[in-house]
């Protein structure tokens, strides 16, 4: 691929300047931390502590236990919930500060106002819709592409060559590309993805593992609550194409499944051959949060934006909506999908 596609002269001659002037940087990425986030920021740390610098990776909550197991490097990720004066220090001291896998301040929940106040050049590296370009010095912007992973591949690419991809940078880069792609069902029609994958791959990483450490690590509660989830919670509207699954706070404690166990279960309403919209919906105690899919002809991303303040990408999008309660959100999510006469009174949804 013209290593151009995504990139200019001008930006990245920026990029390699402040790196230039840097020793220590800081990599954020956002709360409810996905392949995606802990890939790119994972990825870029490893790239960086190769080329000799001081880097240390904050996300808001922490590593999920999906990655924390076995992804390299995830022992070394400071918690900006649990070590909130930590990751303060280690920003006030970087000459550099760059966030993946997030548009707005605001999703990277604990940590927004410490990178708002911070005193150093800051890098945006995001593939989704309407960053906010004013908070960073230099923007990576790609919404087109198929993840974040996939945009610091070919950043790397671009700066330096592939010989700077490590195996354990191409282990965190494909596990963000492999999660955010929904194992290559969406935003994978770009023939750039595939060009990238196969560098990774020739790295030795040993995909067929990755796929089973990301997707095959369940325990049996959580597919009991997958199951419980599907035959209890989900509405299916044949008509409309449509299918739903919410999940309030009391299920989740009566199961003990915290938020990252919910990933994933928004996909299986996809899998039924007529239904082109899923959604997930989830309660927490401030918050009701929404994850959107499509698979060919809806564009979720509009949805979550216009009526729920949300974002994201054409076929993959969510939102939060905050201290409103889950049967008003349900029922807001039906007057969109359904003719009146199909929608559920309020208090029969919950």
């Amino acid at each position: 691929m013209d290593k151009w596609l995504y990139f200019d002269n001008q930006s990245l001659a920026s990029f390699k300047g402040v790196l230039g002037d840097a020793r220590k940087v800081v990599i954020v990425s956002h709360r409810n931390a996905d392949g995606d986030a802990v890939g790119s920021s994972l990825g870029m740390w490893h790239l960086l502590r190769s080329m000799g610098y001081d880097a240390v990776v904050l996300l808001p909550d922490g590593c999920p236990a999906t990655f924390r197991s076995w992804m390299p490097g995830s022992d070394a990720i400071l918690n900006g919930t649990t070590q909130t004066a930590e990751c303060a220090a280690a920003v006030a001291a970087a000459d550099l500060l760059i966030g993946v896998d997030f548009n707005k301040l605001y999703r990277i929940s604990v940590l927004a106002d410490i990178v708002a106040g911070a005193q150093c050049k800051k890098v945006l590296i995001d593939h989704h819709e309407g960053p906010e370009a004013d908070k960073f010095d230099i923007v990576f912007s790609q919404p087109s592409i198929s993840s974040t992973c996939e945009l610091c591949y070919w950043l790397i690419n671009a700066a330096w060559d592939d010989e700077c991809v490590s195996r354990e940078v191409a282990i965190c880069l494909f596990t963000g590309i492999r999660t955010d792609t929904g194992g290559f069902q969406y935003s994978c029609s770009h023939p750039s993805l595939y060009e990238a994958v196969s560098v990774l791959i020739a790295k030795d990483i040993e995909p067929d593992r990755i796929n089973h450490l990301i997707f095959d690590d369940f325990s049996e509660r959580r597919l009991r609550f997958f199951a419980f989830a599907i035959e209890q919670r989900m509405r299916v509207f044949h008509d409309q194409q449509f299918a739903y699954i919410y999940i309030t706070h009391s299920d989740m404690q009566e199961w003990g499944i915290l938020p990252e166990d919910v990933e994933g279960l928004v996909n299986y309403t996809l899998k039924m051959s007529d239904i082109e919209v899923g959604v997930l919906i989830r309660e927490e105690p401030t918050r009701t949060k929404l994850s959107f899919r499509a698979k060919f002809h809806y564009n979720v991303e509009q949805v979550a934006r216009e009526h729920f303040g949300g974002g994201g990408h054409i076929k993959a999008a969510g939102a939060d909506v905050k201290e409103t309660p889950i049967a008003e959100v349900l029922h807001r999510l039906e007057t969109i999908f359904l003719p009146e006469s199909q929608w559920t009174p309020i208090e029969r949804i919950v």
